[in-house]
């Protein structure tokens, strides 16, 4: 690490300067040119004291940084945009490898969408036992090798009757047999 000292720094207009000396708690690194504190020392005092009092007072934190990007609605977008760019492709690994553990949630999730879109969702779904056919599906695909669907049994859009988005109306079916059926009504 180069060794530069204060008044070097602050000629040079730098952040940090370095006397290659430990400070008191033994780090050896980078100090502050605006307080000669050492930047190891800044970190801990932060993550300790304002980290703590940032969790103790959320809703005064949320309001100032709701008025700061309202005020600020350029730089907040830069902002964004940098911090997404930086960690858009852990991001990305992170959502892949969620899919690939959730695949009934995923499921679960594209169709009450769509349903939702169609407007065929009903607000007394039993999202629980919902949850259970998709399960059941993806069970059933990975035990037996062959693919399942959960299917409506009456079709969310038909020309005669469209059906809703809820327990009563899902059967699980293999992938050949809903594929088969397509858009026509089940019931006999």
């Amino acid at each position: 690490m180069e060794i530069i000292l204060k008044q070097e720094a602050v000629e040079r207009h730098l952040i940090h300067y370095n006397t290659g000396k430990p400070c008191a708690h033994g780090h050896v690194g980078n100090r502050l040119v605006s307080t000669g504190k050492c930047v190891e020392c800044a970190r801990l005092y932060h993550t300790k004291y304002i980290k703590q009092w940032q969790q103790d007072n959320k809703h005064k934190v949320n309001k100032a940084t709701r008025t700061w990007r309202l005020n600020n609605p350029d730089k907040a977008a830069e902002t964004h945009k940098t911090y997404y760019n930086k960690v858009k492709v852990q991001k990305l690994q992170y959502n892949k490898l969620w899919r690939q553990d959730n695949p009934a949630l995923v499921q679960h999730y594209n169709v009450t969408r769509r349903a939702t879109i169609l407007q065929a969702k009903v607000s007394w779904i039993d999202e629980n036992v919902v949850q259970q056919i998709y399960d059941e599906s993806v069970t059933l695909t990975s035990s037996t090798g062959i693919q399942h669907h959960v299917d409506h049994i009456i079709p969310l859009v038909h020309n005669l009757v469209c059906g809703l988005h809820w327990e009563g109306n899902l059967q699980v079916l293999t992938a050949t047999e809903n594929q088969s059926k397509g858009n026509k009504l089940s019931i006999g």
